[in-house]
């Protein structure tokens, strides 16, 4: 399930506390897949689990995304949210930048190893060259996992764009708009001729 923005703005209110965030956004960028992602995480209701050299990917048919540079370090978690963000299965990125941050839908969170809870990451850029949110199997939406309670309360956004649909403008050749600015010039003196003919009347 999709957990809206007002579901999560209630869960943040009735906590009552201040709370890390952490938000990707996965759009298409000319021929290009971008990630971007900023924010920061609360690990201190987490339990570390592993610290692993792996490259930033996303595996939406699992919920699963990670990006960032490695290694990063995993903690086990149990998270509430949406199973997945799309069908698509297990994609790795071409480059990315920046800290790294993922999870996987009620299993884990991943950090900078050395990371300190609700601290700042530095933003992330990941992308997948040569491909589109089509083919990387995302379906767009917003999607919100949430985990832990009161000083604890976390949450991890991914939000896929709508791919935008080009349209085609039809362009004409060379000789068509001659043609047509020579047709535009024709019909101008008729009218011109017409006015002459009829002030003489």
């Amino acid at each position: 399930m999709k957990l809206s923005k007002f579901a999560a703005a209630a869960l943040l209110t009735a906590c009552g506390h201040s709370y890390a965030a952490y938000t990707l956004t996965i759009a298409q960028s000319g021929p290009d897949v971008v990630a971007t992602g900023n924010g920061s995480l609360n690990t201190s209701g987490a339990t570390f689990a592993a610290s692993v050299p792996s490259p930033a990917f996303v595996i939406p048919n699992i919920g699963a995304a990670l990006v960032g540079a490695a290694p990063a370090s995993i903690y086990a978690i149990t998270t509430v949210g949406p199973a997945d963000f799309g069908t698509g299965s297990s994609a790795g990125a071409s480059s990315t930048t920046g800290d790294a941050a993922g999870f996987t839908a009620g299993a884990w969170i991943a950090v900078p190893g050395g990371y300190v809870s609700g601290a700042a990451l530095t933003p992330s850029t990941t992308t997948w060259t040569g491909t589109t949110i089509a083919a990387l199997g995302l379906t767009a939406g917003s999607y919100t996992w949430v985990w832990g309670a009161g000083p604890t309360f976390d949450s991890f956004t991914v939000v896929v764009a709508a791919s935008a649909t080009p349209t085609s403008i039809p362009t004409l050749s060379e000789w068509a708009v001659i043609g047509l600015s020579a047709g535009i010039a024709l019909c101008g003196l008729a009218r011109l001729r017409q006015r002459g003919t009829a002030r003489r009347i």
